[in-house]
């Protein structure tokens, strides 16, 4: 089932309280080409209103309204004493980023990417996490994307000043279910598995799960697993090790992994190290998460700290996965998500990854400004 949400960037408070749901979905029960079609001109129509300010002047097909109707003594009459709003951010999950608004997939060998040109390989390629990499000067500017035979054609974008700039990739899914979970199950496998901690692997994981219950209990951390001890938690029959587990609770064990890998870790050896200096920008990126969860938008100095250790994060990721891909071990994968985590990064100064839940709207006292929704994004 697809959702379709939005909330208020002026509003502060929890999700429950500050997210609407709008409207839901079965995939499968949804008309082709008909269903969702019609669903996004209804929104578009509504959000374009809303941007202008007053009461619709004309109904969703751009008929006016019937002489004598509520809707037609009220069209053209401010909506909301004046105050307006502009779509600020289309947010998702990349399932629905390309299979629901048409964006380029992210698993495209070419054009992977809502919000650039970057690709699996050559100049452009996704994997290149450092701040000369190819793909950054191939970002898309509202102009370059508007002219793209590529674009999406979705309703949304036909909206003023709307366009693939609008696109906040969500950090839920792109960090906590994405990178987080095979990096912190390449931790576990690496300690329990290669003889880091003493014993048999169950062994091994037994004091591991003692250790971190240890650690919860006296920094009292909010979200924690209710177990972890069972190696099936973390190792699969094939692939990549990847830690199973819900978003709040992957989100706070990268300080009690992080301890746990400090305390076993070889000091002498340059992987170890390099493993814990990407566990501490982990964990760097969700200390700033959390003193700065009410703002919409990190302040200058704060987005650069943030941009910075991500990208020391995922250039010590690549390394490390580089290193184990030579050994032929599959461990600590690189996928897309990592990409996207490092555009989240870089838009940390326009609106914080906290705040991207739902259908972003921001609002503005009047007067309106004609474009001034193209200052915006």
């Amino acid at each position: 089932m697809v959702n379709w949400s939005f909330s208020s960037l002026a509003g502060l408070g929890a999700t429950k309280s500050s997210q609407f749901w709008i409207w839901g979905m079965f995939e499968k029960v949804g008309v082709p080409g008909t269903t969702l079609e019609q669903f996004f001109k209804v929104l578009s129509w509504s959000l374009y209103w809303l941007w202008m300010g007053v009461w619709p002047e004309t109904d969703v097909n751009g008929e006016p309204f019937p002489v004598g109707s509520h809707e037609r003594h009220m069209a053209g009459r401010p909506l909301a004493e004046g105050w307006f709003a502009c779509l600020w951010a289309l947010i998702g999950d990349l399932e629905y980023l390309s299979s629901i608004l048409s964006l380029p997939s992210h698993n495209n060998a070419k054009n992977c990417c809502a919000l650039c040109k970057a690709g699996l390989t050559g100049s452009n390629t996704w994997s290149d996490f450092r701040p000369t990499a190819g793909w950054r000067a191939h970002q898309w500017t509202y102009e370059s994307w508007r002219s793209w035979p590529g674009r999406s054609r979705n309703q949304l974008f036909t909206l003023p000043g709307v366009s693939a700039l609008n696109v906040h990739l969500d950090w839920m899914h792109s960090k906590y279910l994405g990178i987080d979970q095979f990096t912190f199950g390449s931790c576990l496998a690496l300690l329990t598995c290669t003889g880091m901690v003493p014993g048999s692997e169950q062994a091994a994981l037994d004091t591991c799960w003692k250790f971190i219950q240890d650690f919860y209990r006296e920094h009292k951390t909010k979200v924690r697993f209710g177990y972890l001890n069972r190696l099936s938690m973390f190792l699969r029959q094939s692939g990549c090790p990847k830690l199973r587990g819900k978003a709040a609770e992957i989100k706070h064990f990268v300080y009690p992994l992080l301890s746990l890998w400090e305390l076993y870790m070889n000091s002498g050896l340059k992987l170890h190290r390099q493993i814990r200096l990407m566990l501490k920008a982990n964990a760097h990126l969700e200390d700033l998460l959390t003193l700065y969860e009410q703002d919409v938008a990190f302040p200058p100095p704060v987005a650069d700290d943030f941009e910075d250790t991500c990208c020391t994060m995922l250039c010590l990721h690549g390394q490390i996965a580089s290193h184990f891909a030579e050994e032929g071990t599959d461990l600590f994968n690189l996928t897309g998500k990592a990409h996207m985590v490092q555009h989240i990064s870089l838009l940390a100064r326009c609106i914080s990854p906290r705040q991207a839940t739902g259908l972003a709207l921001s609002a503005f006292p009047p007067p309106a400004a004609v474009g001034k929704v193209f200052f915006l994004v």
